[in-house]
């Protein structure tokens, strides 16, 4: 079984291209570069906010089809990897974001929670929780730990 098969939604393992989708959400994320408030703690968050994150939950857990869920979402676009790093170096847990995708081949829609901050070997690491939808498939839920190499990369398990 290869490294990213290792992540399991409701309706067993995903496949490589799903969770490449929830890869490429991910980089959707804000930053604290981008936008000051973008680690902002569930607790500080509207409840229009809150319904829109339960329902991306929802149909994550459910593997729903996305069937134009992410278009009504007023979540930032992201484009990189690097806000992802960023709420990596930066989050807190409880600490959560929201994010749409829309780049060539890939668009979608995330919501990431940090769940916690440890170290392991050396490393600072974090157990994040994902769900993401892509524009005409279905929508997912990822559970990962993402730990910072010596080289400053970060990589996942």
């Amino acid at each position: 079984m290869s490294r990213q098969q290792h992540h399991v939604n409701a309706g067993g393992v995903l496949p490589r291209s799903a969770f490449r989708t929830i890869l490429a959400a991910a980089a959707l994320v804000l930053t604290a570069a981008h936008a000051p408030q973008a680690f902002a703690q569930t607790d500080a968050l509207s409840n229009t906010a809150r319904e829109q994150m339960d329902e991306m939950v929802r149909r994550g857990e459910a593997g729903e089809r996305e069937n134009g869920f992410c278009a009504t979402l007023p979540w930032p676009v992201r484009a990189s990897l690097q806000p992802f790093y960023g709420f990596l170096d930066l989050g807190q847990p409880g600490a959560v974001y929201l994010a749409k995708l829309q780049t060539t081949g890939v668009r979608g829609c995330s919501y990431y929670r940090m769940d916690s901050i440890f170290t392991d070997a050396g490393k600072k690491c974090a157990r994040t929780v994902g769900w993401a939808c892509t524009e005409g498939d279905r929508c997912v839920v990822s559970r990962a730990i993402w730990c910072r190499e010596p080289n400053g990369t970060w990589s996942w398990k």
